[in-house]
């Protein structure tokens, strides 16, 4: 029976420490999406170009970083808190994969991707300013 216990506890605490270790990457639909930045405590991140944020339009309450810039890492870690989770999108959704891969290497553990980036936001009749 001891041994059992144990067993049980080895297992548990690997399973603690998996969910710690481990970032989280999830591409969600629009729809999902407006829910998960509904939530205040949601870090939002744009993607795209400065050019595209500003005369295409972006959602409402998220920051431009350029994912393909430079020292886009090292901007990310200046705004935002990788403890946090965060939302992320570009233009149709090649960068913003890119971009969370980035994100995870610096250390973010939680982030939703929208799927089909702001193209499908839109489609669905998602609003932009």
């Amino acid at each position: 029976m001891r041994h059992l216990k144990t067993v049980i506890f080895f297992v548990f605490f690997l399973l603690i420490l998996n969910l710690e270790i481990y970032t989280q990457i999830i591409r969600v639909t629009p729809d999902r999406f407006a829910d998960i930045i509904a939530d205040s405590s949601i870090q939002k991140l744009d993607v795209r170009t400065e050019v595209e944020y500003e005369i295409i339009g972006h959602i409402k309450g998220f920051i431009q970083i350029n994912g393909n810039s430079k020292n886009f890492e090292k901007k990310v870690l200046q705004t935002l808190n990788p403890n946090l989770p965060v939302a992320v999108y570009c233009m149709s959704g090649h960068r913003s994969t890119n971009a969370c891969k980035k994100l995870e290497r610096i250390g973010f553990k939680k982030i939703y991707e929208l799927d089909g980036g702001i193209i499908q936001w839109i489609a669905i009749g998602g609003k932009i300013e």
